[in-house]
């Protein structure tokens, strides 16, 4: 399988990049590199689709995505932390985002 052959922080603040090295069994002495946002709080992420059977709508929400630096539509979503959280996380929950 793929094997991590070193791993560097390359950027540490709110989140760290890292640059990860790994081998990849089907380039033989070859390696690839990714940058890598490490969620070392983290224990995954949540997508909230919150739909109304009744009126079969859906609920988008409008926010600011500092990526693409814009205001964009999308789905509620957040990153769960483990110290916020926990391992329990349900819809009915509420998530910083």
């Amino acid at each position: 399988g793929y094997t991590i052959i070193d791993e560097q922080i390359r950027y540490s603040g709110w989140r760290q990049v890292l640059r990860r090295r790994v081998s990849a069994p089907h380039l033989g002495d070859k390696h690839l590199d990714f940058d890598v946002i490490d969620q070392a709080k983290s224990c995954g992420a949540v997508v909230i689709f919150a739909w109304n059977s009744t009126s079969k709508t859906a609920t988008i929400i409008r926010e600011y995505m500092p990526g693409p630096h814009r205001v964009l539509s999308g789905l509620a979503a957040g990153i769960v932390e483990d110290d916020k959280h926990g391992i329990e996380l349900d819809g009915r929950e509420s998530l910083e985002l």
